[in-house]
Order: structure tokens, then sequence, then C-alpha cells
């Protein structure tokens, strides 16, 4: 129970009140400067360029590497066979590395 009757409850309330308002405003700003990156990343990707494949996905997945605890992205495609479905990395990044790395020979046409 919140005891608002004496001048340190008021204090104890007001304090907790501002606490939560800060832990808001924080969280309002992270998902903003999220969206921004999210925006921007976006754009990179989609935008026509006349860069290779790889360079394109590096700079998207750069951009929300800024904000997302991520140190590593790969994509896959998907193959459909007659036997059934199969996914093969069609490209990998590495944060330590900076770029884009060779996809792995070992997640090339691997069944589902």
């Amino acid at each position: 129970m919140i005891n608002t009757e004496t001048p340190q409850g008021i204090t104890n309330e007001l304090n907790r009140m501002a606490s939560e308002l800060e832990k808001a405003r924080a969280s309002l700003l992270r998902r903003e400067t999220m969206l921004g990156s999210l925006n921007r990343a976006a754009i990179a990707l989609l935008s026509p360029k006349d860069t290779a494949f790889d360079e394109t996905l590096t700079e998207g997945v750069s951009i929300i590497t800024e904000i997302a605890p991520i140190d590593r992205a790969s994509i896959s495609r998907n193959i459909e066979k007659p036997d059934g479905l199969y996914a093969t990395q069609i490209y990998r990044w590495n944060k330590k590395a900076g770029a884009a790395l060779t996809p792995l020979a070992e997640l090339r046409e691997n069944s589902y």
C-alpha cells in the first residue's frame, strides 16, 4: 500500500513515478532508433543499384547491426525438388569480419 499521507510517502511515490517515466522514455527512444535504422536498411536493400548482391546485403545488415546485438547473419534459399524441399545458404555475414563471407559448403542443398 502506498502512503501518500506523509511528505516522505509523497516523495517516494513521485520518485517511483519519475523512474517509470524515465524507463518509458528510454524504451520509446530505443524504439524510434530501431525503426529509423530498419527504415534505412529497407531503403538500402530495396533501392535499385549497380552493386553486387553481397554488397547490397552487407550494407543493409550493417545498418541493422548498429542497433541490434547481432554478430552474424545468414540467408538461405529454398529449393524444391521432386523428393522434397532443400535449403542452400546464399549469404553469410560476420560482424568481426565486417563483410560478407563465402557461404558454407556444408549448408548447400540440405533437406528439410
